[in-house]
């Protein structure tokens, strides 16, 4: 409960303002790695979030 009370409203402010990125954390850990470096990518360059 604590977690969520304190980590939603910041979770929240980036959401609102398009700066997150949700992340599928299922799978290998090369999987996740791949996910977040294309992430990554799309975010520097700018594109859909």
């Amino acid at each position: 409960m604590v977690f969520y009370q304190r980590t939603y409203p910041i979770l929240e402010f980036y959401k609102k303002r398009g700066i997150s990125v949700e992340i599928d954390g299922q799978g290998t850990i090369s999987e996740v790695r791949e996910r977040v470096r294309t992430a990554l990518a799309v975010s520097r360059e700018g594109g859909a979030r």
